[in-house]
């Protein structure tokens, strides 16, 4: 299949917050063990996630920021830590803005850009999206967050794939999305869009559907280096 459009998702595919996600935990709690701190971001992923999923069916929507606080509070997240609330989601807030990016992605994402668009569709605040990229000399075509499209991947009639598409004329067909998450693979499913799980910093993946795998870099590039 030919391609016009390459798309990639941000986090945990070319833009890591492990570095700084661990860092603040030693502000939220001095000395704090590893199995603290992987507990601590177990946790707080299944709160996202459940955050997420009262959002599917096109609820109104918030930021990203908004999220973070209710899943702190409804997993009761800062017992045993030093910090409220409004500490805890600005040091996250903090910790997107400061996110590393894949080594090579920035180079790679240049090549492309001589034969496709690129772009980055993304679950995200605006703010905190456009500094990671900027910080770390990631230059695309266009970006696109969850707040311009003022909805999330996983709904159904109102996310940035479809925004994307109604918004630029493109179409479906012409777009392949590379992403790490289920909520990737829901929202390409809803949007008619090719998805390739490239998932280079290991976040776990509960789909059980075969897939285009992406193993690394390299192999991307193969794929879509002519």
């Amino acid at each position: 299949m030919s391609f016009k459009v390459i798309s990639f998702d941000a986090y945990d595919t070319i833009l890591s917050t492990k570095e700084e996600l661990d860092k603040i935990c030693e502000i939220m709690r001095p000395n704090c063990t590893s199995v603290w701190r992987n507990n601590f971001w177990k946790r707080f992923s299944i709160g996202m996630d459940l955050e997420f999923k009262k959002l599917t069916n096109d609820e109104e929507y918030v930021k990203a920021s908004v999220l973070y606080h209710r899943a702190i509070k409804s997993s009761n997240l800062l017992s045993g830590t030093q910090v409220n609330e409004e500490q805890a989601v600005n040091l996250i807030y903090f910790a997107h803005s400061n996110a590393k990016a894949l080594r090579g992605i920035s180079n790679l994402i240049q090549k492309l850009r001589k034969q496709y668009i690129v772009v980055i569709l993304s679950d995200a605040d605006n703010k905190f999206l456009n500094s990671a990229l900027y910080k770390n000399n990631i230059v695309v075509d266009l970006v696109i967050s969850s707040e311009d499209a003022t909805g999330y991947k996983t709904n159904k009639n109102n996310n940035v794939f479809k925004y994307f598409i109604k918004k630029f004329g493109v179409q479906s067909s012409d777009i392949v999305h590379v992403g790490d998450s289920d909520n990737d693979e829901i929202g390409t499913l809803n949007s008619g869009i090719e998805f390739w799980r490239f998932n280079p910093f290991g976040r776990p993946f509960s789909s059980n559907r075969n897939q285009n795998i992406v193993e690394n870099l390299s192999d991307l590039e193969s794929k879509l280096i002519k």
